[in-house]
């Protein structure tokens, strides 16, 4: 995906040039939606080191898709000042998020439009992160964060709390983002989506392909290690790069631990500086909601 500046350089403009009148805390919020699960299964690895990563990701596909994010969606909204238009702001702009994602090259990965019906993933791979792209919404990013600091009024949306139906309404909703994921994550299982089914099953991935994004490349006396997200070592060998640092590879398994490389494109570290900067001032301009 975009680094969180790209998206904002896309989104932001956008935002403000298609919904007018809409407070930009809206407009950041349905930028942000997409991205919550990912940025809360850090922080549960963090904190439950022991889970199972395998269901932890299939649960966090599910909260990602389209469908997940329509539930936040409704959450937010209906205890909005103006629910339709609310809810007509942020899902846009989480699904303009989502269609950045599937235009940028990522392998083992993809977005979700049509779930729970269809698990197929969709990624039209048109430009790394490291590409001209890339660079430019970026670059769009931060002069939208530039141009909001000093031109854009600090607005605070506001909730309506009464009558009582209202809050009760949001309530669940906000059960259904959260529960939905446990009855539908077989869905990413069966679909092996991000390869977490072949990764999974150990013992039957022998011959296999698999793909993996943005994972470390380790090199020790033994030889080159890819070090997952899902806490595996697994030995590489074929068509490697000079150096360890962050990859995104193809390959297929000749055993159970060693993977046979037979693509690889290597990252540069900016996407992750570019993303904690645009992390940190659109949770600050979407936190204007709740003050």
């Amino acid at each position: 995906m975009p680094n969180t500046l790209a998206h904002i350089g896309a989104q932001g403009w956008m935002g403000r040039a298609v919904f007018k009148k809409a407070d930009l805390p809206w407009i950041l919020l349905g930028l942000i939606v997409p991205d919550l699960p990912w940025i809360l299964q850090r922080l549960v690895r963090s904190l439950f080191p022991g889970i199972d990563p395998y269901d932890l990701r299939a649960y966090v596909i599910v909260q990602a898709s389209f469908f997940g994010c329509l539930l936040l969606c409704g959450a937010v909204s209906i205890i909005a000042q103006n629910t339709k238009k609310v809810f007509f702001v942020v899902s846009v702009n989480a699904l303009f998020h989502l269609l950045l994602d599937a235009i940028q090259t990522k392998w083992a990965d993809g977005v979700h439009l049509f779930a729970p019906f269809s698990w197929k993933p969709f990624s039209f791979g048109g430009f790394w992160p490291e590409d001209w792209p890339a660079h430019a919404m970026t670059a769009a990013g931060a002069a939208f964060m530039a141009f909001s600091c000093r031109c854009l009024p600090k607005t605070s949306p506001g909730f309506r709390w009464k009558p009582v139906q209202r809050p009760l309404a949001a309530l669940l909703f906000l059960g259904a983002y959260f529960a939905a994921p446990v009855l539908l994550q077989d869905g990413p299982h069966h679909a092996d989506n991000h390869f977490i089914r072949t990764l999974a099953d150990k013992a039957d991935r022998v011959g296999k392909k698999v793909e993996f994004d943005r994972n470390k490349l380790q090199s020790t006396s033994e030889g080159m290690f890819l070090k997952t997200f899902f806490g595996e070592e697994i030995r590489l060998t074929g068509n490697l790069p000079d150096a360890p640092g962050i990859l995104s590879l193809k390959g297929r398994f000749i055993d159970a631990q060693t993977l046979e490389v037979q693509q690889f494109h290597v990252h540069t570290p900016f996407r992750d500086w570019f993303s904690y900067a645009g992390e940190k001032r659109r949770c600050e301009n979407a936190m204007l909601i709740f003050v």
